[in-house]
């Protein structure tokens, strides 16, 4: 066939069983490296969503057995402090009419029971030795359970007048 001085061979039926072939050959191996490629993305997808969950879960556990700083059982104690400073002043204006009954010395005696009272509770509620272990995430709650103590919160025999604070009361009035 001749046209325009433009000569057009029939295609060679070898040739192009060949070249299709190939092109078949490489449409399987694409498909090949695209499942592989595929597996391997899920593979890595799994081991990274792993490492994420034992990750948080270290972080976590780590979370919870941080206990508070040197600077956060200051913050602490001085929570305790005032509470234990107000719950005295209230003890003694409701037993005496006054906070100041009985001199320095009933009210410091005072001050220290209430403390060791207010220590107590969180011991208790936090299941802790001594108020430095409290974990980093119980410092809020501890410090709610703390402000929201009363005098109505302990029993009699936790704030009953020990022998020493009759004592500083029975000094008192002879130096008065």
């Amino acid at each position: 066939m001749k046209q325009n001085n433009l000569v057009i061979k029939e295609p060679d039926s070898k040739l192009l069983a060949g070249l299709i072939n190939q092109q078949a050959l490489q449409t399987e191996i694409n498909k090949q490296i695209y499942l592989s490629m595929n597996s391997a993305k899920k593979e890595i997808k799994a081991y990274a969503d792993k490492g994420i969950k034992e990750l948080t879960t270290l972080v976590n556990r780590v979370e919870e057995s941080v206990t508070l700083t040197y600077e956060e059982q200051q913050v602490f104690k001085t929570v305790v402090s005032k509470k234990a400073a107000i719950l005295t002043n209230l003890y003694l204006e409701e037993k005496f009419n006054s906070n100041q009954y009985g001199g320095t010395n009933l009210h410091m005696k005072k001050l220290g029971q209430f403390r060791a009272n207010v220590y107590r509770r969180i011991k208790r509620a936090f299941n802790v030795p001594r108020y430095s272990s409290l974990r980093r995430i119980d410092l809020n709650e501890a410090i709610t359970l703390v402000n929201h103590l009363s005098l109505s919160s302990f029993e009699g025999y936790e704030t009953r007048m020990t022998d020493t604070q009759l004592e500083a009361i029975e000094n008192w009035k002879k130096n008065k």
